[in-house]
């Protein structure tokens, strides 16, 4: 078996340059400490801006738990689906499998928006126990 070389048609020229040097412009310079102030101090002030308040604390909090509350009645739903008797006349495969799972996701939020279990504020209020 024979290799083929492939012919250049125009010579290899190096640069006879050296490549320009980009000018920087001012607002590309390292910024200088803001009226002298230290790293730590500036971290603080950066910090600060970016710290809940107290009631988004709770607020957060609260969706949490509610989160919480809707994953203990996904896992509830998912038991009592599998308490269903399959047949293999029917049955979808994996593609069910995928689907049931998102509609008892779908669900188990609806069964927790719509009515009152009480679990995720039972959680929440027994946090806020130990907080206070």
């Amino acid at each position: 078996m024979e290799t083929k070389m492939l012919k250049l048609t125009s010579p290899y020229k190096p640069l006879n340059k050296a490549p320009e040097q980009l000018k920087l412009e001012e607002s590309n310079k390292p910024l200088a400490l803001e009226k002298q102030q230290d790293f730590k101090t500036q971290f603080m002030n950066v910090r600060q801006s970016y710290q809940r308040t107290e009631q988004q604390k709770m607020q957060a909090l609260r969706e949490q738990c509610m989160n919480m509350e809707a994953e203990l009645v996904k896992i509830m739903v998912n038991q009592m689906y599998k308490t269903i008797n399959k047949t293999d006349f029917i049955h979808g495969g994996q593609a069910e499998e995928m689907f049931r799972d998102m509609l008892n996701e779908q669900y188990a939020e609806s069964i927790v928006k719509n009515t009152n279990l009480g679990i995720g504020e039972s959680i929440y209020r027994q946090i806020m126990g130990l907080y206070r």
